[in-house]
């Protein structure tokens, strides 16, 4: 290799490693907005009691915004959400009866608890 193709090369290397630099850069900035909102919600998560979980099961027609978080959370949590029927036969969902859940050997079964 001659000098010239050797300088064009760390030329393209150094541009290169600047965009890398500054995508990093803009990733960190991300990261430290989200980690509060993070933490909040980790923090609201482990203030959830088993009175809070029996409150949402017993609604007959749970609110929309508890429908979305329901979802969410299965959503976030890998499981697959099994939906009922409203039973006024409005036609919406009326929420999660049941997540599927695979135990330590493998297998699916599902729980209502």
């Amino acid at each position: 290799m001659t000098k010239t193709a050797i300088e064009g090369e760390e030329k393209e290397a150094n541009i290169i490693q600047a965009a890398a630099t500054s995508m990093a850069e803009s990733c960190q900035k991300d990261l430290a907005e989200a980690l509060p909102a993070l933490q909040a919600a980790v923090s609201a998560l482990n203030s959830l009691s088993k009175g809070d979980i029996v409150e949402v099961k017993a609604m007959k027609t749970p609110p929309a915004g508890v429908i979305l978080t329901s979802h969410a959370l299965c959503i976030m949590m890998g499981v697959e959400a099994v939906k009922v029927k409203d039973p006024a036969g409005k036609g919406r969902d009326e929420g999660v009866e049941a997540v599927k859940v695979k135990d330590p050997a493998g297998k699916s079964r599902t729980r209502t608890d």
